[in-house]
């Protein structure tokens, strides 16, 4: 079933001729038909898990603590001519005064074995990034956290441009040096860094030209830019252009809230083989995810994306109505507006009037059964003592 679209024109067009009669935008009946165009779409929304429109399918998701949470500040990337750079862009430290982005930055890790001489023995440890923790208004948001050591992070002090040792209990610097790079690893000069990635993938936004750019940053600091998009406040899902990598550009997705949790990989499914399916269960709007896999840093989600339809009396003939859920709108307001308004109308017909508009939807919702979805392993679960197909 294809995305078609209508438009709140084409609502209020078939709403007015059902009951027979036409509203200004500002009366009070406009603004129930409102009311009750945006109950109809709720309905139709949740009369199915698998509209088209609303289905996310193998989608990989951050699991913290082992839960996945219902919304995340991320980016997915897929099907980029330098395939190294497809997947999860995990929200990173602050950069030129915006929000970064990290290709599985909850996964990355690097080990300082022993500090410069004279230096502080304490920065010795492994360190992961805390894209949240900020020291100050001095300071960029985000820090790399010693787990030997909380107390102890690299820090990127902005006014200074510099990578800065930093002892949080003590409340100031251990040490500091000026630096532009992105990563603290390639900064050899506070000791000696092991166990670093070779090469390392994030979004940044670059003030001097105004665009948001996919770097590939290497382990001794060069960074290269391979595609960059416009100036928006949040990188774009469209408009990539390649800078220093091959064709095609990548299709970026900022992802979307999780209504409903459907099903959990371990590995990214529906890509030739098979694959390790989580038990899981839904508590305060996190996934839990069972056994072993819930200590990996990403897990695959099938899933039904949130949708709250919000038409107001200043909606524009030309804003987007779903198709499959416009009938069923207009036939919902206008026989729940004719049953409201013709308090005299019989029993026998308001049946036959609900009859007809809950046919309507049914209509739409046998259109997503007879693409054989229910028939598909996206929604019929085959499985052996341990893998999913």
């Amino acid at each position: 079933m294809s995305l078609k679209n209508s438009t709140f024109l084409d609502l209020k067009n078939l709403t007015f001729a059902l009951i027979g009669r036409e509203y200004a935008s500002d009366t009070a009946q406009f603004a129930r038909l409102v009311a009750l165009w945006n109950q109809g779409a709720k309905r139709a929304y949740r009369a199915s898990n698998y509209w088209d429109r609303h289905l996310v399918v193998g989608e990989p998701r951050t699991v913290i603590q082992g839960h996945v949470a219902s919304s995340e500040d991320s980016f997915y990337i897929s099907d980029a001519g330098k395939t190294e750079v497809n997947g999860l862009y995990t929200y990173g430290p602050e950069y030129s005064n915006h929000n970064s982005y990290i290709l599985n930055g909850n996964s990355l890790s690097f080990r300082v074995s022993e500090p410069r001489f004279g230096g502080d023995s304490r920065i010795v440890g492994t360190y992961k990034l805390d894209a949240s923790y900020e020291i100050s208004n001095s300071y960029n948001r985000g820090v790399w956290v010693n787990q030997d050591n909380p107390n102890i992070v690299f820090a990127y002090l902005n006014g200074a441009t510099s990578w800065v040792i930093y002892d949080i209990f003590a409340g100031s610097p251990i040490d500091l040096i000026a630096s532009s790079s992105y990563f603290p690893w390639s900064v050899t000069y506070f000791g000696t860094f092991v166990d670093v990635p070779e090469v390392a993938y994030n979004i940044e936004r670059n003030d001097s030209n105004n665009h948001w750019e996919l770097m590939q940053q290497d382990a001794d600091g060069t960074a290269t830019v391979l595609y960059k998009d416009g100036n928006g406040n949040i990188p774009s899902e469209t408009v990539w252009e390649i800078v220093n990598a091959p064709q095609p550009t990548p299709d970026v997705h900022d992802v979307d809230n999780i209504d409903t949790f459907l099903r959990i990989y371990k590995q990214q499914p529906f890509r030739g083989s098979a694959v390790q399916e989580c038990d899981f269960h839904v508590r305060n709007g996190r996934a839990y995810v069972q056994g072993t896999s819930a200590n990996q840093d990403t897990v695959y989600v099938t899933y039904k994306n949130e949708y709250t339809p919000a038409y107001t009396t200043a909606s524009a003939d030309g804003d987007v109505v779903p198709d499959e859920y416009m009938n069923y709108m207009a036939h919902y307001a206008a026989y729940t507006w004719q049953r409201s308004v013709e308090q005299n109308a019989s029993e026998n017909n308001f049946a036959l009037s609900l009859g007809l508009v809950n046919q309507i939807l049914e209509d739409e919702l046998a259109k997503i059964e007879g693409q054989g979805i229910f028939n598909s392993n996206v929604a019929r679960k085959f499985k052996t003592y341990r893998n999913s197909y």
